[in-house]
């Protein structure tokens, strides 16, 4: 079942089984970026973090390790000017 063609239910039974099908494609989606990636280029866990990630959803989930450097640096120049 295409996630992106959900339609509505016709039955709570049939919206159950929706459900779980959304469940298990969401738990099988494996991102190539993690917080780990993040914080071994010198990003804190808190607000830092957060804003690296969301450099990194802005950038369309990028997985070029320069574009990850960058955003990186941006994250850990963004703390220390705060």
């Amino acid at each position: 079942m295409d996630c992106h063609a959900v339609r509505a239910p016709t039955s709570l039974r049939s919206y159950g089984t929706q459900v779980r099908r959304a469940r298990q494609s969401a738990a099988a989606l494996e991102l190539s970026a993690k917080a780990a990636d993040f914080m071994s280029r010198d990003v804190e866990k808190g607000p830092a973090l957060g804003a690296a990630e969301d450099a990194w959803i802005g950038a369309d989930f990028t997985e070029d390790p320069d574009e990850l450097d960058a955003i990186g640096v941006t994250a850990v120049q963004a703390r220390w000017s705060v």
